[in-house]
């Protein structure tokens, strides 16, 4: 199935285990998101920047949005120490 990359410890995550908020069967690692209110698999944290909840199906996407914030930074950084040094 589409969540079965993780196995289940028996300790913090046990099979057939269901949300106790939503009733929905709940995948190994995954936990419930108050802000969106959805069991998200492989939850991380909830992101104000792209307003979701960050996890399994879109961590990729989310380190490309930090990639590309920390591309954009460093050649603003750099026009302006290019432009402060002719000053």
């Amino acid at each position: 199935a589409k969540h079965d990359n993780y196995a289940y410890d028996g300790c913090l995550y046990e099979a057939g285990g269901t949300c106790p908020t939503t009733g929905v069967p709940k995948p190994a690692r995954a936990k419930f998101c108050r802000t969106t209110r959805r069991v998200v698999a492989r939850f991380d944290h909830f992101c104000p920047w792209v307003n979701n909840a960050v996890g399994e199906e879109n961590y990729r996407w989310f380190l490309l949005f930090l990639a590309s914030h920390a591309l954009l930074l460093a050649y603003g950084a750099a026009c302006a120490a290019l432009l402060l040094r002719d000053v």
